[in-house]
């Protein structure tokens, strides 16, 4: 048996959250005609009413070989045979089917508001460790930077003097994206193995290649190669500098893998700082899976404090 669907106007647009949702497309899908003799065919839904007005019924049209409808009436319109059903009890499903599939669409779009205007929170952090990057800037900065932008991580640039005279735009982008800049001597070289003039040199000069690049006035210095003496510390100390070493090295620039670099991030505890470098590829490749480390552990990327040399909450 064939079923003839039809509904007034207004029964077909369902007020949903953000405005009307049109049903129709939904009725025509549902509009299948079965004949014992035909296969099932895809009837289009037609407006009848008076031109110039709302039309008041939506109802389907049959070909000639339609026949044997229950309780139908055949009405002769510019040549095509329209078919309209009285049966109550197909318009009653109808509109019972019409009205779940609107229910279900409001849903789903309160659902997909109520989602989007909730902001994501970040993890409560536990404890704070400092990430720092030694020997920039470089070529490898910028991405290094969108990276740590990307994933939400702030860091300190133990930048070199003559890196950061020849790329103060550099500098500039560090500061820009939220890393903290400091001091990591103009020519990287062994300070223990220099007089107290040239360590001062060293120092002094990469002081003011960092101000020129608007990097303001760094208050940490690392000694290159971690190495240093009663007199580094004397030279650093004159220049209001803190000296930063670290509490687990991630061995980067020794070739380390992702893996390695990802894993020597693990061993961080609250407060300790973790030795990379800004140009290992590795280790650009392995700030993602820093960041999900981190938070997985309840730890955040947070500043080292010039007082006490540890890492704590941003200031």
């Amino acid at each position: 048996r064939r079923h003839v669907r039809h509904l007034q106007d207004d029964a077909l647009q369902r007020p949903v959250r953000g405005g009307q949702q049109d049903l129709r497309p939904v009725l025509e899908r549902a509009a299948v005609e079965t004949d014992g003799r035909h296969h099932h065919r895809r009837q289009p839904l037609r407006r009848v009413g008076p031109r110039g007005h709302a039309p008041r019924q939506l109802q389907v049209l049959h070909d000639h070989g339609d026949r044997g409808l229950p309780e139908q009436r055949q009405l002769q319109h510019h040549g095509a045979l329209t078919m309209r059903t009285r049966t109550r009890s197909s318009r009653r499903a109808l509109v019972t089917t019409l009205t779940a599939l609107a229910t279900a669409a409001a849903a789903t779009l309160t659902t997909a508001t109520t989602a989007a205007a909730v902001p994501d929170r970040a993890a409560a952090c536990n404890g704070y460790v400092g990430l720092t990057f030694d020997d920039g800037p470089s070529g490898n900065t910028t991405k290094l930077l969108d990276a740590l932008r990307r994933n939400g991580l702030r860091a300190t640039m133990f930048n070199q003097g003559q890196y950061a005279a020849a790329n103060p735009s550099l500098v500039r982008a560090q500061v820009a994206a939220g890393m903290w800049v400091a001091n990591h001597s103009y020519t990287h070289p062994h300070l223990t193995q220099l007089s107290q003039a040239q360590i001062d040199s060293e120092i002094s000069r990469t002081q003011q290649a960092l101000a020129n690049a608007g990097g303001g006035s760094p208050k940490l210095f690392r000694p290159p190669y971690g190495e240093t003496n009663a007199t580094v510390k004397s030279v650093a100390a004159r220049y209001g500098l803190t000296e930063i070493i670290w509490n687990v090295d991630s061995q980067d620039w020794n070739g380390a893998s992702t893996d390695a670099i990802v894993q020597s991030v693990g061993r961080l505890t609250n407060g300790q700082v973790i030795l990379m470098h800004d140009w290992p590829a590795n280790t650009l490749a392995a700030v993602p899976r820093i960041a999900q480390s981190l938070t997985a552990r309840g730890l955040c990327a947070g500043m080292i404090s010039p007082q006490t040399g540890r890492a704590v909450a941003p200031g």
